[in-house]
C-alpha cells in the first residue's frame, strides 16, 4: 500500500478520492468526519499505471492534487 497525507481546513465532513483522467471515480481513500488537522491514510488500490487526481472535498472547498502511479 501507499501512504496518502492530506490536511483539512474545518472540522466536519471529509471525503478523499482518486479520480481518472475522465472523471471516474476509482479510489475512495478516506470518507467521515473529521477535526481539523493533518491526516495520513494507507490505501491498498491496485491500480494501473498512469496519471490520477487526488480529490478532497471538505465543507466547500475542494482540493486537487495530480498523482502519478508507475509500477
Amino acid at each position: 500500500g501507499s501512504a496518502v497525507n492530506f490536511t483539512v481546513a474545518e472540522a466536519g465532513n471529509a471525503d478523499l478520492s482518486l479520480v481518472d483522467l475522465t472523471g471516474r471515480r476509482v479510489a475512495t481513500l478516506y470518507s467521515g468526519t473529521v477535526e481539523s488537522g493533518e491526516y495520513s491514510v494507507n490505501y491498498q488500490e491496485e491500480l494501473a499505471s498512469g496519471t490520477y487526481f487526488m480529490v478532497l472535498r471538505n465543507g466547500n472547498s475542494m482540493e486537487t492534487q495530480r498523482v502519478s502511479i508507475v509500477r
